[in-house]
Parts: C-alpha cells; structure tokens; sequence
C-alpha cells in the first residue's frame, strides 16, 4: 500500500521537488510483504533466549566490525549529528560512536543501549552521561523530554519497530525530530532484493538480529509523526543507506 507523504505548509514551491523525490523513493517500498516476511520467516519477537544470545554474539565482535562500517558510516554520523539541537537521546548507542560528533557541537546526549555489555562500556567512556540499559520499545524516559531523537543502524535489528517509532514519538517534544541512518531493502522487482531475502536467514543471527530487508517508511504508520525528508545516500545490492527525518507534529 503507497505510503502517504505529508508535509507542513504550502503545497507549492520547493516543496514539490522535496516530495515527488520522497514519493519516488517509497513508492516501490512493498511495506506489506516486508511484514509478513518479517513476522511470517521469524515471528513477531522472537524467543528471549535466542536474542539474548543473538545480542551477547554481536557485541563480542561488533568493536571489530566498527572500524571497517566507519569508513562508510563516519562522514554520514557527522552530517547527522549536525542536524541535532537541544535535548538529544541517541537509541542503540551501542560503542557510542555517534556520541563524539554530538559532544563536538557542545551537545550532551542521553544513551540508551539494550545490550548489557556495550551499555557498560558507554558507562566507562562517558561518565558524565545518562546511560540507559533499556530497548528502545520501552524507553524509560518521560513524555516530550527531548528535541531530538537519534539512531543508526539501528531500526533494523529491533523486535518491534512499530513500538520503537510510538516510543520515540512520545519521548519527543512537539516539533522534535527523529533523525535517522538506515540501510535498507530494495522494492520489489530489484535483483539486490532477492540478494537481501537469500542471505537474510544467515546474516540475521550473525549480525544481532539484523534484517535486510526494513525500511523505516514502512513503520510510520503506526504513529502520527510527520516524514520531514528521506535521501539515498549510499547505493549498493545488499546495504543500500538512507537518511532521514521524521518529526513530531504540534509546535
């Protein structure tokens, strides 16, 4: 089902480029199959114990894989943390990579990091800060405390993105703004999607629960957030990346 994009004010203008290059971008998104692969191929949530163990596996190895992602990743964690102001909570901090660019630009975060062990190495590198032991379908944070929201690569390992995007809609402060970096699946039709829907079975419990095959357009239904932009900004069959924004509506 096309995913309706809306956007505030006048209808004319730039404004137009801006959502006929988002429509375009989405409107190949087949959001109801990327559900019923997810929840049909895995279940909704999983067993507890396999994602524990899922979780414990990738954090051994995720501070080895870090330094290879970066070299993609560094300059679009830069370009994000540029468009964070005021109160700030990064969800999956994981070894806090985003957290340096935030500091730089005289900004103290908050981190939330479900996995005990990276959340404990949050806690010894930043002392100073609010460390969260928490996944991002529970937030233990109070209603409309920041002004933004930030993740990377991190929609696509969580159970329920759905209760992710409802929990990060109640956490920010109308006119906040949930600002993402996700790689995602290719629409319908497109060989890497078959790539992404081969491997996805292997590459799930090796990767912390990673799917291929999300795309964070097809969560914002289950919300009354407000898609502010969504770009490509790395092509590629299995890990094409976006960046977007999502914000919350009532300022």
């Amino acid at each position: 089902m096309p995913i309706a994009i809306v956007f505030p004010g006048s209808s004319t203008g730039p404004e137009d480029e801006l959502k006929a290059r988002i429509d375009q971008l989405v409107r190949g998104i087949p959001c109801a199959s990327v559900t019923a692969w997810h929840e049909g191929r895995f279940g909704r949530t999983g067993n507890a114990h396999q994602r524990q163990g899922m979780m414990g596996y990738f954090a051994s190895v995720y501070s080895l894989l870090a330094p290879a992602f970066e070299l993609v990743m560094r300059p679009l964690r830069e370009q994000q943390s540029g468009a964070a102001s005021g109160q700030t909570l990064v969800i999956g901090a994981g070894t806090g990579l985003d957290v340096a660019p935030l500091l730089d630009r005289g900004i103290t975060p908050d981190l939330l990091e479900p996995d005990p062990t990276l959340a404990a190495g949050l806690r010894r590198r930043y002392p100073g800060l609010q460390v969260w032991e928490a996944a991002a379908e529970d937030i233990p944070a109070p209603d409309e405390r920041y002004d933004t929201v930030l993740a990377t690569l991190v929609l696509c390992s969580v159970s329920r993105p759905r209760d992710v995007l409802r929990e990060v809609e109640r956490v920010l402060k109308p006119g906040g703004r949930f600002l993402f970096t996700e790689h995602v699946g290719h629409e319908d039709g497109h060989i890497g999607r078959y790539l992404q829907q081969g491997l996805e079975p292997v590459w799930r419990p090796l990767a912390g629960g990673c799917r291929l095959t999300r795309h964070p357009a097809c969560y914002v239904d289950a919300t009354d957030l407000v898609i502010d932009h969504l770009e490509p900004v790395r092509q590629g069959l299995l890990l094409p990346i976006v960046q977007g924004a999502f914000y919350k509506a009532g300022a």
